[in-house]
């Protein structure tokens, strides 16, 4: 089970205390040390949970689950020149043809990126959208497309805080 925790953007302070507070009252862990990777992807000391951030102007989301986990949400309404964007990356085949469609399709490829714990630099361009390594979980929230990547099969569990 992967729970993602979300709330309106001005409610969170900054990531690390919206860490904390969410492993100290849905986990029990008080105390967390939250380190970054090299990559700059947050990861908790102790290795589990595992967990994923993204946000945008409105909104604050984070994927917490017992395996590694990647998430991405980006708004509907976003306005982004998107073909130059797709020719550099194969995980973009076929080239979508609408910016909905390619918001869409970017959700997956930055979760699947922060689910490896790489960088876009490093990793986008030898992601494929059909690699048996990504199961991807594709929602619509709040005029949000959000994704979660995760290695295996498993259903969300939807929490406001």
């Amino acid at each position: 089970m992967i729970d993602v925790f979300y709330a309106p953007r001005e409610k969170v302070a900054d990531t690390e205390t919206a860490l904390k507070t969410i492993l100290s009252k849905y986990y029990g862990i008080e105390n967390a040390v939250i380190s970054r990777n090299e990559h700059g992807k947050p990861f908790l000391e102790t290795g589990e949970p595992f967990f994923s951030v993204s946000h945008t102007q409105e909104l604050f989301f984070v994927a917490v689950a017992p395996f590694p986990v990647g998430l991405d949400a980006e708004p509907k309404n976003r306005k982004v020149e998107f073909l130059s964007i797709c020719k550099k990356y194969p995980f973009f085949t076929p080239i979508p043809t609408a910016t909905k469609e390619f918001l869409k399709a970017w959700t997956g490829f930055e979760s699947a990126v922060k689910y490896l714990g790489g960088s876009l630099a490093l990793d986008g361009k030898k992601l494929q959208k059909d690699d048996a390594r990504f199961h991807f979980l594709e929602f619509e929230i709040k005029e949000h497309f959000l994704c979660v990547c995760t290695g295996e099969p498993s259903e969300v569990r939807w929490i406001g805080f």
